[in-house]
């Protein structure tokens, strides 16, 4: 063999080599990242609702993980998270999974117990993944863990502070579901055990929403049993709901997720506060120390994962010592909150003094696919009042039975998500502003305006009070929020470019609608551009300035009544139904605008006078003007312009508002508050 062929064969096995030690490096690296390199783990988070004052639940998710984040040094750019994600839509949470483990997450956090079943099938297809279901039932004692806690004590504890402050012998009791639902009939019996431990005569009237999270339910619920002379509200519910309508009453509540004194310091006496730090900080440290082994985690009152304010210093006398006693037996195990006998015999042989007072299923859980069933989908912006003030009169009931048609109000928090039902094939009529309209359109939903809604001043710039911004020209460079994909965004790119900014002068951040007040009061964001009533009531509240609305840059703020086209097609008698009790709410707005606000004042979480102050920024003129469909056009090119939607529409094919252009023609007085259910 001769020497350079000899050092040739010498220098392949050397190269070989290398590339085998660089191979076998690289799988040790990544097998034993985790070993005390806080920055090598990767953590994905699978959220159902997006956190916040509307989602609770998933609030105290976020606020645990960021806990745990800042005690083990974990970055931000180490999480990643998808909000959102139905259960009930296969697809999507699919979707959401296959994107985490794209990012190579070696830890999938899923906060809902609906996750059990696709956690467990993507479990089993990836080994290498940690999943880790809140609240789940599934482990396979390797990589699908599951987290729970006696949540029940807490729930006891905040029974015995409810009935140390009863005074009326009545606590209400806003309940997601009943003793049929293992999780929710604990937490029943439970307060309602602590109740009678301090106070015996006193009874827990019981309200069931149907859901887990619909503040217009809740506060629904709330404002009832209010009525029925309840002198504390309590919950298992996730909004902040009920807490605002106690607060607006002037009655004590009892929060639960978190601390919620923090949005009604005057009137939470205390509240049930999940720490999920406390579990995400142990899975987390376990897994960086190597120790993690596929054990599943239970915990109470004595670890802190389930935990209750102490009562407040408004309190009645002997609160705290029952409080600190009852809470010092159940730690020692002196205290049993369930015997034997009763978990033997069942929930339903222990609900004690709990009654029902009222169950309304929520028209959000609802899914009618009948043809005697009309969907009407419904958001809490002020340009559709008139549609509520029909709701709550029963207007639109009335009218259809004659056609035997029944209606199933569906709620959303705004246009987006509406968007994602109608495009999931529910619904028949929705209302929205124009760039969630528009998008539908471009992303295939074949949807005709029906009737239009003028409101360009109802479309705002919010900063808080003591801000020392001004003027439009002020927010170069500063963060300021809105809701993507809703007309707010348009509005502030509008706003920006009146002065001669873009988006790029600013930083820009994503907020829910119902997280406005919360962005400016922790001062996430500098300035939010927004819809009404939610500006009005964030000045109201003495929290926030109005710097500039829509008047000011002489945006028209088309809002749009829409329908399926199949469903118009079909059913013109039953559409035209719906837009003349619409036009009757708008009439009774006009002329009797302080009892429409109290009628309607539940739907949005807001109090009447705010209501009432907005109802003439708003053109309930209903038929479609040029500058209507060249604004709504104008809205498609800044959705391209955005990379929101990839194909253009020409709007004028989609308006079909004949059936308005009849009713307006034909429109009398007469229409106006006959058989409303308050006397004007």
């Amino acid at each position: 063999m001769s020497k350079k062929k000899a050092f040739t064969i010498l220098s392949l096995v050397l190269i070989a080599a290398i590339a085998l030690v660089i191979i076998i490096a690289a799988a040790y690296t990544r097998s034993t990242a985790k070993k005390g390199e806080p920055g090598s783990l990767r953590i994905g988070v699978l959220y159902s609702k997006s956190p916040g004052y509307q989602s609770t639940y998933a609030l105290s998710h976020f606020r645990g993980i960021e806990a745990m984040k800042k005690k083990l040094g974990i970055a931000d750019s180490q999480v990643v998270s998808r909000e959102d994600v139905w259960i009930d839509d296969e697809r999507t949470l699919s979707v959401a999974i296959e994107e985490l483990l794209a990012e190579n997450c070696d830890l999938i956090i899923a906060t809902d117990d609906t996750y059990n079943d696709i956690c467990e099938q993507y479990a089993a297809e990836n080994p290498d993944t940690v999943f880790a279901v809140a609240l789940g039932t599934k482990t396979n004692g390797k990589n699908l863990v599951s987290c729970n806690a006696r949540v029940y004590e807490a729930s006891y504890l905040s029974g015995v502070i409810a009935g140390k402050n009863s005074t009326s012998g009545h606590i209400g009791y806003v309940s997601s579901f009943g003793k049929d639902y293992p999780l929710t009939g604990s937490l029943i019996s439970s307060f309602a055990k602590g109740v009678s431990s301090v106070n015996q005569d006193t009874s827990v009237e019981l309200y069931i929403t149907g859901s887990w999270s619909d503040s217009l339910s809740e506060s629904l619920a709330a404002e009832y049993l209010i009525e029925r002379d309840c002198d504390i509200i309590a919950q298992n519910v996730n909004t902040v709901a009920p807490q605002t309508a106690a607060a607006h009453a002037g009655i004590e509540s009892i929060g639960y997720d978190f601390d919620m004194s923090e949005i009604a310091p005057d009137s939470v006496v205390s509240s049930v506060v999940w720490n999920w730090d406390v579990y995400y900080t142990w899975l987390v440290e376990k897994l960086l120390n190597n120790t993690f082994s596929g054990e599943n985690y239970v915990g109470g009152l004595e670890d802190g994962l389930i935990t209750v304010t102490d009562p407040s210093k408004k309190a009645a006398s002997g609160t705290i010592e029952a409080f600190e006693d009852a809470k010092e037996k159940i730690i020692d195990k002196s205290l049993s909150i369930f015997s034997e006998e009763e978990l033997e015999k069942g929930i339903d042989d222990y609900f004690g003094n709990v009654r029902e007072s009222g169950v309304h299923t929520s028209a959000a859980s609802v899914r009618s696919e009948a043809d005697s069933t009309i969907e009407i989908a419904v958001q809490p912006s002020s340009a559709f009042m008139p549609l509520f003030v029909a709701r709550a009169n029963g207007w639109i009931e009335e009218a259809l039975s004659k056609y035997g048609v029944a209606v199933n109000w569906v709620d959303f928090e705004s246009g987006p998500p509406m968007n994602a039902y109608f495009a999931s094939g529910s619904g028949h009529i929705g209302v929205a502003g124009d760039v969630p309209v528009v998008s539908a359109l471009a992303n295939g939903q074949d949807n005709i305006f029906i009737g239009s809604i003028g409101a360009g001043a109802s479309y705002c710039l919010v900063v808080p009070e003591e801000s020392s911004i001004t003027s439009i020209e002020d927010l170069k460079g500063k963060t300021v929020g809105t809701v993507v994909g809703s007309t707010s965004h348009n509005v502030l790119k509008k706003f920006l470019e009146s002065v001669g900014l873009s988006l790029s002068d600013i930083k820009f951040h994503e907020i829910a609608g119902a997280d406005a007040a919360l962005a400016l009061s922790d001062k996430t964001c500098d300035a939010i551009s927004i819809w009404e009533p939610t500006g009005t009531a964030l000045v109201s509240s003495g929290k926030a300035r109005i710097i500039a609305d829509g008047s000011d840059i002489n945006f028209p703020g088309v809002n749009v009544i829409f329908a399926r086209r199949s469903y118009l097609e079909d059913n013109p008698e039953i559409v035209k139904e719906v837009l003349t009790q619409f036009v009757r709410g708008a009439n009774m707005l006009r002329d009797y605008p302080n009892q429409s606000a109290r009628l309607i004042s539940g739907y949005f979480n807001q109090d009447p006078s705010v209501l009432s102050s907005i109802i003439d920024k708003y053109d309930y003129k209903m038929v479609f003007t040029d500058d209507d469909i060249d604004s709504l056009q104008d809205t498609v090119a800044f959705q391209l312009e955005m990379g929101n939607i990839k194909n253009g529409i020409y709007v004028k094919n989609y308006i079909g508002d004949s059936i308005a252009r009849e009713i307006m023609k034909n429109d009398q007085k007469s229409l106006t508050t006959s058989e409303t259910k308050e006397t004007p």
